[in-house]
């Protein structure tokens, strides 16, 4: 190793000592500005669903010395609400070239099945506080391993999946031949921030018998605990559904049965689409 580039490093430690001071080496080199900087550059969503949230936070590191210095070691902690919910250790070595700057992702996965306590503790609150920390021990020439603190503090959104329910199953046209029908589906928002109902995809049978499926594209706004609805158009031919069809709906109510997913925008910048899945059957009222 050069050691004309470790001459201002080995100056910097000198002096305190020989000047009868009392502060630690890692001390002195922390004052002088002489030890890597850890700092968190990103930390953000990389995917989000109803179920579970993907992190991801990136630190950066800087290395002050005219010499390379090595990561030899990371410990990380998530908490939320001053509770580990993930962490991690990475003894993993890493060269920071001098006077070089390098960043190191984390991954993160969070189940809000999990926090369900936690959420129910902050009285149903719109956003969870977080708490990102650890250290990463660097390998630093004369001063040997040095261990280096990150702590992150920030909020991620409460996501709540919406209901989806059938409100009911209106006739618009009937005939001996065919009828035109609307089924509604009404989704309760429970969460603080909008949803945008933007997409459908949907298989729907009733009376048993397959009667459409496809994909409906609707923009619907849905407002933080509010409600919206979704129409959907039939049109029936009973000569390919068959009689029993027929005679269903001229009854009260019918069997329904619908599955398929919900596309979802939102009004929150850092998540632009959700999809919910649902599944649905049971008997619907008929209105005419």
């Amino acid at each position: 190793m050069n050691r004309s580039r470790l001459a201002p490093l080995a100056a910097a430690l000198s002096l305190p000592i020989l000047a009868g001071g009392c502060a630690s080496v890692q001390e002195i080199a922390r004052g002088a500005q002489l030890l890597p900087t850890v700092e968190m550059a990103r930390a953000g969503i990389d995917r989000v669903s109803f179920d579970s949230l993907d992190l991801r936070f990136d630190l950066a590191i800087d290395n002050p010395n005219a010499v390379g210095v090595v990561l030899s070691g990371l410990d990380w902690q998530l908490d939320f609400n001053d509770k580990r919910f993930a962490g991690g250790t990475d003894r993993t070595t890493t060269k920071i070239a001098a006077r070089g700057r390098s960043t190191l992702p984390i991954p993160a996965t969070v189940h809000f099945s999990d926090l369900y306590d936690t959420i129910t503790s902050l009285g149903g609150a719109a956003e969870l506080p977080y708490r990102f920390h650890g250290s990463l021990g660097f390998e630093v020439p004369i001063l040997g391993r040095v261990a280096v603190p990150i702590s992150h503090s920030a909020t991620i959104p409460a996501l709540h999946a919406p209901s989806v329910d059938v409100a009911a199953l209106e006739i618009r046209r009937f005939s001996l031949t065919g009828a035109d029908l609307e089924l509604r589906l009404d989704v309760d928002n429970p969460n603080a921030f909008g949803l945008i109902l933007d997409a459908l995809r949907f298989d729907l049978a009733l009376a048993g018998a397959r009667v459409a499926s496809g994909n409906a594209g609707q923009s619907t706004p849905i407002a933080g605990g509010d409600q919206g609805t979704l129409h959907i158009p039939v049109a029936l031919d009973f000569m390919s559904t068959g009689r029993a069809l027929y005679t269903a709906l001229r009854g009260g109510s019918i069997d329904c049965k619908i599955g398929g997913t919900l596309g979802l925008g939102t009004t929150l910048p850092e998540i632009e689409s959700l999809s919910l899945p649902f599944s649905l059957a049971g008997a619907v009222p008929i209105k005419r």
